[in-house]
């Protein structure tokens, strides 16, 4: 049979090397014909003939076998190289165990009234001044939403300018958000300090939005300005710095009034109120007639962003 093999002119495999390992081992290929070979051969050559003929047979059968549980080896061990990871889940797109989309909107409110522009009518103020609003625009950056298991998915590229002014800036949109039920959020009002010394940037964070002093002082974190009703004087709140002792740069966490349910191919819809007069409260903001205008940080700038850390409620939570 090994003969047979070399004739081909090939060894699939490594049979030869199979047959000879075989034979080492006193494996006989042809059991019970290998014992009587000789005494066949001494009475008679015509079964010496059939022997030899049934030899042949018998290991040509041999080796198919052989040959068929080769490949059947080779074949499992293919089937191993390419068996799942111990744990698949860690190296799963996105996409393959579901994603859909947060949506965030605000909803600007001086108490438990709307925010509108350049109202005739004035606001109050906690401290019983009246007050109109011309501007009000704040950052709203390094949003993260927690499941309730405790894993956190955070935004990237993650900076919103919500300015009052621009309806379409008052909500964005987080695509390729993984399928979950989600508990809280958090986000910093403010931009984060490595943005602060990033050099000029673009979209929210372009300086032509009236939110940037210089690149020594960084971004205004939030604004308000308008106009104290009893004596026309300009109230100006630019609150800003990324630095201490006086910063403007304030983390927000807020626990959903309804778990978030995100599904794969929906929208979630999560709505945040954001209530200026969180600003003016006491102890830390001494009141208009004192303090009308803040364009540097102090003392007084760093209080009303202890304030403003209050100023956001969830409103609402909408499911798919």
């Amino acid at each position: 049979m090994k003969a047979d093999i070399a004739k081909q002119g090939s060894d699939p495999e490594g049979l030869t090397q199979i047959f000879d390992a075989q034979v080492m081992h006193g494996c006989k290929v042809t059991p019970g014909l290998a014992i009587n070979m000789d005494t066949f051969r001494k009475k008679t050559p015509l079964l010496l003939g059939l022997f030899v003929f049934l030899d042949d047979l018998n290991q040509n059968l041999v080796m198919k076998k052989l040959f068929s549980f080769a490949l059947m080896a080779l074949a499992l061990a293919s089937c191993r190289k390419k068996a799942l990871p111990e744990n698949p889940v860690s190296n799963t797109p996105i996409d393959s165990v579901g994603a859909g989309t947060m949506k965030v909107s605000f909803h600007n409110k001086v108490d438990s009234q709307d925010l509108v522009l350049n109202r005739t009518e004035p606001y109050t103020a906690p401290d019983g001044d009246e007050y109109s609003v011309r501007t009000f625009n704040y950052y709203i950056s390094n949003v993260v939403f927690v499941d309730a298991s405790g894993n956190r998915f955070a935004e990237k590229e993650s900076y919103h300018l919500v300015r009052a002014e621009e309806p379409s800036s008052l909500s964005f949109s987080i695509s390729q958000m993984p399928s979950g039920n989600y508990v809280a959020m958090e986000f910093l009002i403010g931009v984060d300090s490595a943005r602060n010394v990033s050099g000029a940037q673009t979209g929210d964070l372009s300086p032509d939005y009236g939110m940037f002093w210089t690149w020594k002082t960084g971004y205004i974190m939030a604004k308000m300005e308008g106009t104290l009703q009893s004596n026309g004087f300009p109230l100006i709140y630019h609150i800003a710095g990324f630095s201490k002792p006086y910063y403007g740069i304030r983390k927000v966490t807020l626990p959903l009034s309804t778990n978030a349910i995100v599904a794969n191919n929906k929208e979630t819809n999560v709505q945040l109120n954001a209530n200026l007069n969180t600003w003016f409260a006491a102890p830390g903001f001494p009141g208009f007639s004192a303090v009308g205008i803040i364009t540097s940080t102090s003392p007084t700038s760093s209080a009303i962003a202890d304030n403003y850390v209050q100023m956001f409620t969830i409103a609402s939570v909408k499911n798919p």
